[in-house]
């Protein structure tokens, strides 16, 4: 339930109250000692009612945005209240929304000091460097709910939606001031782990799964990143601030960023940039899609009442469109990026599929295709990794000559393979081993893989 107070003329008090009682909405008018000539309109309404009454008073030409006063109200009893509630909370199948007023006052509760959020950056991003280095989903969890950036992009979307340009201007400086700030924090952390031998100087960071997923842009990350783009403008549109932090996890923001740090400390560019690219299409799509939930939600901004004749623009409705204009080539830039690391781990998956179906290859099974530089940056070859299991002593030395041809037949350039097949026993089969192959199993038991020959390098039939 909600109390609305609305400050107007004299002359428009009836334009007002004629919407009210044509909506049967019960209201009180006081004269208003100061300013005079104006009256204070007063009345209850449920939640729902509150943004399509405004809206109704706004199509009149009454200005609510001179004095309007919103505040919550535990109970209220007039005479058609209760058909307002039937209509508006027991009857109406739309998803409640909060006005335009409210909706500002949630984003700029969600925003954090700027300090505060500069600090939280920094924390966040290291623990998430830990985690990832920790190859540990629990850490870097932790990381992300600990993360301030989704307020960032609340406050941006709002803005957007209902034209308030200080939440703009405050969400576009803090968004990259506080991801410049996460990937500083976390390149620090790492540097520190590395110079204090905590983590080894020459750990290959793509040989940890939790950085290789957040280095390799992939489809499912942007259909999280809508996901999470239309939840977190439903919490706040719906006031509902207890699902905040669960938005915040899937929107997996921080450990992006705290890989790209990672990427530099360990001089791996194709970690880096993966991570990059990852980050930049999260962001982008959670403020365009939160910005198109709020849209779909009924919010409006007012940015076309300041469109001139002969389609001019103001300054200020100027510089809205250039942000707009801007999140949308990133998200354009990243999703193009996107689609080319998918194709590229589509093609190879279905070559070494198709490779390893034929006849040859029976007693093998694929276990596992790690893709690292798909886009062959800095003048490097992508590297594909193909693990696939054994049971029999079978050597397959010609296998990485084929998965290459055929690879790079379909991608039409270079790549440098790595074929790895490990070795296992069921029990109760007994074989006439030679001793190779006894010395094979001693080394499975021992916890090592045997290593094929790449396809640069003589295989040994």
């Amino acid at each position: 339930m909600r109390l609305v107070r609305i400050l107007v003329r004299y002359e428009d008090q009836y334009k007002l109250t004629s919407v009210l009682e044509e909506k049967n909405v019960d209201f009180v008018l006081t004269p208003a000692e100061s300013p005079q000539n104006y009256c204070v309109v007063e009345f209850p309404l449920p939640v729902g009612a509150v943004e399509d009454i405004l809206n109704e008073v706004r199509d009149q030409g009454i200005d609510v945005g001179k004095y309007t006063v919103v505040t919550s109200l535990e109970t209220a009893t007039t005479q058609n209240l209760a058909e307002l509630e039937e209509e508006y909370v027991e009857d109406s199948s739309d998803i409640k929304r909060i006005s335009h007023a409210e909706l500002r006052v949630e984003a700029q509760e969600h925003k954090p000091h700027i300090r505060t959020f500069i600090i939280l950056s920094a924390l966040s991003a290291m623990v998430a460097a830990a985690g990832l280095l920790l190859n540990s989903a629990v850490v870097i969890t932790g990381a992300m709910v600990l993360a301030p950036f989704l307020s960032t992009i609340v406050s941006g979307s709002v803005g957007l939606t209902i034209d308030d340009r200080s939440l703009i201007v405050d969400s576009m400086t803090h968004q990259p001031m506080g991801l410049g700030t996460a990937i500083v924090g976390a390149g620090v952390a790492g540097f520190l782990f590395r110079i204090l031998n905590i983590i080894p100087a020459n750990l290959y960071l793509r040989s940890i799964d939790q950085i290789h997923n957040f280095s390799t842009p992939n489809a499912l990350i942007v259909t999280i990143a809508v996901i999470a783009g239309v939840a977190v403008a439903l919490t706040v549109a719906a006031d509902i601030s207890s699902a905040f932090a669960g938005i915040a996890v899937a929107a997996a923001i921080v450990p992006s960023a705290a890989t790209i740090g990672l990427g530099l400390v360990w001089q791996s560019p194709s970690v880096a940039f993966g991570a990059l690219v990852l980050l930049l299409i999260n962001v982008a799509t959670i403020n365009v899609v939160s910005f198109l939930t709020f849209f779909a939600l009924g919010y409006r901004s007012e940015v076309l009442r300041y469109i001139q004749p002969g389609l001019t623009l103001s300054l200020r409705t100027t510089g809205t469109v250039v942000v707009i204009l801007i999140t949308i080539l990133v998200l354009g830039f990243t999703t193009i990026t996107t689609y080319q690391y998918v194709a590229f781990d589509q093609t190879v998956n279905h070559e070494v599929e198709e490779a390893l179906d034929r006849p040859t290859y029976t007693e093998l099974s694929l276990v596992e295709i790690r893709t690292e530089n798909q886009l062959g940056l800095f003048n490097q070859e992508p590297r594909v990794t193909i693990v696939v299991a054994s049971n029999s002593n079978h050597r397959y030395p010609a296998l990485p000559s084929v998965l290459q041809q055929e690879i790079e037949s379909n991608l039409e350039q270079s790549v440098q393979i790595r074929v790895q097949i490990i070795n296992y026993r069921t029990p109760g089969v007994v074989t006439n081993s030679s001793t190779q192959a006894n010395s094979i199993d001693q080394q499975v038991i021992l916890g090592r893989n045997i290593i094929l020959p790449t396809a640069e390098t003589k295989a040994t039939p």
